[in-house]
Formats: structure tokens, C-alpha cells, sequence
């Protein structure tokens, strides 16, 4: 993925309502270098009725340095994303792609995420989810 700022899709196959704000299983990919992961975040609204959603969103990555805790904002570890709050602006999902290197040592326990919407209603969504690698994305439509 050779892109200096994440990229933003916006398409949801019919069929997929039902409930609120959330985020969907991040999906992480190894890269060939060590610590180097290609990472999908997704945040969707499930709905009869989809109005445009305009919220901040913000991932940390948690777990040992050592024997220590540590907590890492996706911000500082991927050169992909500029802010801690990544702006999102979305009907139906917004997917934020890019690049992550973790620190040498930092065994990845997880990835925590926070989801401030402003717009229609002001909504607060936190999900947490264990770290998992995949061999390959899935469909964005999936």
C-alpha cells in the first residue's frame, strides 16, 4: 500500500441495516518486514434509514513493551494517519487504510477504538478487539 494519507471508502452492499454506530473487526495483515502491518478500520452506521454521519474516530493499539503495558495511538505508529482523531464523514461506513510499524519488543495485545459522532446525533461508540493477523483482507462489501 503505497499512499501517504488512508484512504476513505464509502459503499455498503444493500441488505446490511439493523442497529447503531459500531466498528467492524479491524483487519490486520503482516507485511514482510518486522513489525509492519497493513491495517482496515471500518466504522458503519446500521440503520433503515441512513443519514450522513459526521464523527472523529480514534485507535490505540495496547499491549507490552517488555514487561510493561503500553499503549500506542495509531497516529504514532503509521506515517498513513496525521491526527489522533481521524475525521470520518459517512452514510453507510467509512474504511480508513494504511500502514503501521510497531515498536521492536511491543507484543500486541489488542486495538481499542473510539467513536465520537457529532452529526446527526451526538453518539459515543467504544469497541475493543483482540489483536488478530490475517493472511489477506476480506471484501469491503462483506
Amino acid at each position: 500500500l503505497q499512499q501517504t494519507h488512508p484512504q476513505y471508502l464509502t459503499l455498503l452492499p444493500p441488505g446490511e441495516a439493523g442497529g447503531a454506530l459500531s466498528v467492524r473487526d479491524p483487519e490486520v495483515r503482516a507485511r514482510p518486514a518486522p513489525g509492519e502491518y497493513l491495517f482496515r478500520f471500518v466504522a458503519q452506521q446500521k440503520a433503515s434509514k441512513h443519514d450522513l454521519v459526521t464523527a472523529s474516530m480514534q485507535v490505540e493499539v495496547f499491549g507490552e513493551h517488555g514487561d510493561e503495558p503500553e499503549i500506542y495511538a495509531i497516529a504514532d505508529i503509521s506515517a498513513d494517519i496525521a491526527d489522533e482523531a481521524l475525521p470520518l464523514q459517512f452514510r453507510y461506513f467509512q474504511a480508513v487504510e494504511g500502514t503501521m510499524v510497531l515498536p521492536r519488543d511491543f507484543r500486541p495485545h489488542g486495538l481499542r477504538f473510539e467513536v465520537e459522532a457529532r452529526k446527526p446525533r451526538k453518539t459515543e461508540v467504544s469497541q475493543e478487539f483482540a489483536w488478530r493477523v490475517q493472511e489477506r483482507f476480506t471484501h469491503v462489501g462483506n
